[in-house]
């Protein structure tokens, strides 16, 4: 067996951030990120098989290349509105991932020492992978007094996945043939929101804490591949209480 490869990658990425105060109370933020690269790799085997019965080369050739990128964008903005310890806080942020991997695979068998052509048997490949993902987030603050206030969040995030995976068989006439049997194509959509409602009593000349929740959340899956389609749906409701006590010498 004999084994030659060759291999390239290439990648880039960078990133920006700003901070900006608008009007006297709000302030913005804006965190963006992006990352791509692509990979290029090719591989050359030899197989000798000798026997009583066989006496056959097999040449293999396989090359592929990879493509992928990443970006994702965050922007946060506070307000304070006029009563102390009063406030609100929007949040949205978009992702998204790409992947493109076709490749092609070319097997070529020889008899007698690589005189002649036996078969051949070569396939082409094609890969593509798409992940998508929106969130958003929104609280309000409201101070009841000094010690006690209460919090008011809703956040919703949907994260959509879609798949390609696609076979071909190129035969000796170039022609090429989809495998319809081997394709594996799909795409599916998760979306989950929730709503929860916070109280916080903090007294820090009493060491005094206690805090309460209760969160309703749902989440909807739906997805299909090829022909088959899934739906399913959750509800759920978190209920959560923690205190603490000080003592002061």
């Amino acid at each position: 067996i004999v084994d030659n490869s060759k291999n390239t990658r290439k990648s880039n990425s960078g990133f920006a951030n700003f901070t900006r105060k608008i009007g006297a109370n709000g302030t913005l933020k804006v965190f963006t990120n992006f990352d791509a690269g692509n990979s290029d790799n090719d591989n050359q085997r030899t197989t000798d098989k000798t026997g009583s019965i066989i006496n056959q080369q097999e040449i293999t050739q396989r090359s592929n290349e990879t493509k992928n990128g990443n970006f994702s964008t965050r922007l946060n903005y506070t307000q304070k509105l006029n009563k102390a310890n009063r406030n609100i806080n929007v949040e949205a942020s978009y992702r998204t991932i790409k992947n493109e991997n076709p490749e092609e695979q070319v097997a070529n068998f020889y008899s007698n020492s690589g005189q002649t052509l036996d078969s051949l048997l070569h396939r082409y490949f094609e890969r593509k992978n798409t992940l998508e993902n929106f969130a958003s987030y929104i609280s309000f603050t409201e101070a009841i007094n000094k010690f006690q206030r209460i919090t008011t969040t809703f956040s919703a995030d949907h994260q959509q996945n879609n798949v390609i995976a696609i076979t071909n068989q190129l035969d000796n006439n170039g022609y090429l043939n989809r495998l319809y049997e081997l394709d594996n194509i799909y795409n599916y959509g998760l979306t989950k929101s929730r709503l929860s409602f916070n109280y916080m009593y903090d007294d820090i000349t009493t060491h005094r804490f206690f805090t309460s929740s209760i969160t309703l959340q749902q989440a909807v899956l739906n997805g299909n591949q090829v022909a088959n389609i899934a739906q399913r749906k959750q509800f759920n409701t978190i209920v959560s209480l923690s205190g603490r006590k000080g003592f002061n010498k």
